[in-house]
């Protein structure tokens, strides 16, 4: 605010100055109008330099405080990510926006959480549109194992299916036997 406010109460003296009849001269004080501007932006710029090296500061505090709640819960990792996002406003104009926040996982009793964290980049257009995922299944021919087979194909998969999907498949096996 007072770099908005320093130029403008300047800038009032000087015409005052100009329109007054007691002034030392006929004609407004120019200096005024370069001195004005110039602590305007320089008060500008200073501001933007203190808000990053405190965003800087915030971000730097929040990941050593992150990685020190995971050193001390090994079922939980803490993670500061950060997401941006790029919209155009009009044909010449794109912006962007960032998102912060904390990613929590918790981790099995088998699981190790690693400590460290990883950066992963962020495509910020898709390259492909988004499908479904397409199913095999008609695809794969079964014909070639044995029920033995196939029902211990079926028994390692068993975490990534639900249940209703693996009794479904175990009673598809076991009717063909």
């Amino acid at each position: 605010m007072a770099f908005i406010a320093v130029p403008v109460a300047v800038a009032i003296r000087s015409i005052n100055n100009f329109n007054s009849p007691y002034g030392s001269s006929n004609s407004p004080n120019i200096a005024a109008f370069i001195i004005g501007p110039l602590v305007a932006m320089c008060g500008l710029v200073s501001i933007h330099c203190f808000i990053a090296k405190k965003s800087n500061s915030v971000m730097e505090d929040l990941q050593t405080i992150c990685d020190g709640v995971s050193k001390q819960l090994p079922r939980l990792s803490f993670h500061v990510r950060f997401e941006r996002h790029y919209y155009h406003r009009s044909s010449d104009n794109t912006s962007s926006h960032t998102t912060n926040y904390i990613e929590v996982i918790v981790a099995g009793d088998s699981a190790v959480v690693p400590y460290a964290t990883a950066v992963e980049p962020v495509i910020p257009y898709p390259t492909a549109p988004e499908m479904e995922y397409p199913s095999f299944a008609g695809n794969v021919s079964s014909d070639k194992k044995s029920p033995a087979e196939r029902l211990a194909t079926l028994e390692a998969m068993k975490p990534y299916l639900s249940d209703k999907e693996y009794s479904t498949k175990r009673a598809e096996i076991l009717d063909n036997v």
